[in-house]
């Protein structure tokens, strides 16, 4: 399970379940055109949410990308015509750049995976309000 607050100064923001599960990932929606893959659960809701058509989202349930999600996630975007990597804003370059090389491998041969990151001053895509989020989903 995971809960967030909704007051902004209210700490911690999000809570999560103590136990781990590493290859856990979570969709609430699938497209086989497009999938945005994001950090966390809510970031994902908030994508499926938005009303963008043919515009599904993956959570990779933390920053983790290890070898049991790129298994999950091959399976999940087999027959996806466009993948779009969304890391929160807190990620560091490098490690964002790992985890798309990661994801490449995923696509085998496909387009390369082009990475957006959330405009100021939103940290990720749970933050932003519907109407930021279907022209930055666009734009990738």
């Amino acid at each position: 399970w995971t809960a967030r607050a909704i007051d902004e100064d209210r700490r911690p923001k999000y809570l999560m379940q103590s136990v781990v599960f590493p290859g856990l990932i979570y969709t609430p929606k699938l497209s086989t055109d497009t999938m945005v893959v994001v950090e966390g659960p809510l970031d994902a809701l908030k994508i499926a949410a938005c009303g963008l058509p043919h515009v599904g989202a993956v959570a990779l349930m933390g920053k983790a990308l290890n070898s049991r999600k790129l298994l999950i996630l091959t399976k999940l975007l087999a027959d996806t015509r466009k993948v779009i990597f969304a890391p929160d804003a807190d990620v560091d370059a490098i490690a964002a750049k790992r985890m798309q090389r990661l994801l490449a491998i995923t696509r085998m041969g496909r387009p390369a995976i082009p990475t957006i990151t959330p405009p100021s001053p939103y940290k990720d895509a749970g933050a932003m309000p519907f109407n930021a989020i279907r022209p930055w989903v666009h734009a990738a």
